[in-house]
Formats: structure tokens, C-alpha cells, sequence
């Protein structure tokens, strides 16, 4: 799109409809007309490690390679983690880290509670895609073993065929430990607001 003092275009690619492949050949074309690029790194192609069970996560080396030909000569490169900032400072010195955006008109603190009993359940929540619920086995049997003093909310996706949720899930639910909520941009602020503990295990 063009405007701006001067006419100057600016150059917007949504890089989840191209492969690293091709947006590394449309920057390297963009800074040929001396136009900057700037490169937003929000997912960790650079390296793999760990015991990570979710399916399609872990990079390939072709998603490597074209994520450090991306990095490398980018006049600026965006992470959205100090980790990450890290790992992209290995390829370009040009890294900031901006964390992500927050709409606080929508997700505000819920402020002073009114009294509730004492001996009411601890309401606990999780969310994330459904495959992405593989790390709650790290804590499955401590909610097993507190099922009678909780209440807990699985915020998730729709199972789908090509994108199935985390057994874990299911199991949590049958058992009676959890409810399964699909994610809504009405109802989830409130889930948070009225949640004890926000859950987050991470399997690494």
C-alpha cells in the first residue's frame, strides 16, 4: 500500500499465507530498492531440543535454513520473547523485543471480589489449542489427586480430525477434574477474571 510523506509504499506480507522460502525472495527483491525489512520472529525455528510430544511443532531443517536466511540480513528482526531475542541476536545484532499486545479495555483485572465461603473449590484454568493440552500431563495426576477441591476449565479449540486435541484433555474431563469450554472472545476474559490460578505447564 502506498502513502505517507513523500508517497513512500510500504510493504505488508502476512507470512502465514508464504513459506519462509518465498518471503525470504520477496526481501531479498524489497531491500534491492533500498527498502527496509524488518522481520517479526514469533515462532522458534532456530533450534531443536527437548521431549516436545506435540505433533508439527518441532522445525524441520528446511524451516531452519530459511528462518536464518530471514534473520540474517533483515535491517531489523522483532521477537516476541526475551528468549527468542536471544537466539535471534546469535544471527542479527538488529533484535527487540516487543511483547505481545494486550487489549486491556477487554482483559482487566477483576478488582475487589465479594466474599465467598471458605471451603468453596479452587478454580483453576487452562487454555491453549487442543494439541497444545500435552503439557497438562506434566501436572494430570496432582489433579487427579485434588479433584474433590477444584474446578477447572480446559479453554481450547474444537476437535477436528486434522487437528485432534491432546488426550489428556479428554481424560481430565471424563474424569470429572475438568470441563472442556470452547475458546470465545465473549466468555473468555470472564473465565480469567473469575479463575483462582491461571494454569501454564510447559513440557521442555
Amino acid at each position: 500500500m502506498s502513502g505517507g510523506r513523500g508517497g513512500r509504499s510500504v510493504r505488508v506480507i502476512d507470512k502465514k499465507i508464504k513459506t519462509l522460502g518465498e518471503l525470504s525472495r520477496i526481501c531479498a527483491r524489497l531491500k534491492e530498492r533500498g527498502i527496509k525489512v524488518v522481520f517479526a520472529a514469533n515462532v522458534h525455528y532456530y533450534e531443536e531440543w527437548g521431549d516436545d510430544k506435540i505433533p508439527g511443532t518441532r522445525p524441520t531443517a528446511a524451516q531452519k535454513a530459511q528462518a536464518e536466511r530471514m534473520t540474517t540480513p533483515a535491517d531489523a528482526v522483532v521477537a516476541d520473547s526475551t528468549y527468542l531475542a536471544g537466539v535471534c541476536r546469535k544471527y542479527n545484532p538488529n533484535v527487540s523485543w516487543v511483547p505481545d499486545a494486550v487489549d486491556t479495555d477487554v482483559y482487566y483485572a477483576a478488582g475487589v471480589r465479594a466474599p465467598e465461603a471458605p471451603c468453596r473449590k479452587v478454580r483453576l484454568i487452562w487454555s491453549g489449542i487442543g494439541k497444545k493440552g500435552y503439557h497438562l500431563e506434566l501436572i494430570e495426576d496432582v489433579l487427579m489427586k485434588h479433584r474433590d477441591k477444584i474446578e477447572l476449565a480446559l479453554v481450547t479449540s474444537p476437535d477436528l480430525p486434522h487437528d485432534p486435541r491432546a488426550a489428556v484433555l479428554t481424560r481430565l474431563e471424563r474424569a470429572g477434574v475438568a470441563r472442556i469450554v470452547l475458546f470465545s472472545e465473549k466468555t473468555y476474559p470472564g473465565l480469567l477474571r473469575g479463575a483462582d490460578v491461571i494454569l501454564s505447564p510447559k513440557i521442555l
